[in-house]
């Protein structure tokens, strides 16, 4: 069971779900139509991406454009 929560897949999966209900639920009462993004928003936000850099190489890149 563990193992399934470390599939990016699954987090993409759940959180596009939930998005889709919440927004569901406000079709229900009638406010569907400021939500039309939160589905999308979802699923952008949790696609999954493979990482080809550790965080404090792109933070050490970053560091050294702004300083040149």
């Amino acid at each position: 069971m563990i193992r399934e929560f470390s599939k990016p897949w699954l987090h993409f999966a759940l959180a596009t779900t939930a998005a889709l209900g919440l927004w569901g639920l406000a079709a229900v009462h009638d406010s569907a139509w400021p939500l039309i993004w939160l589905p999308a928003a979802a699923a952008g936000a949790t696609w999954p991406t493979r990482r080809t850099r550790r965080l404090d190489q792109c933070l050490r890149r970053l560091r050294r454009q702004r300083s040149a």
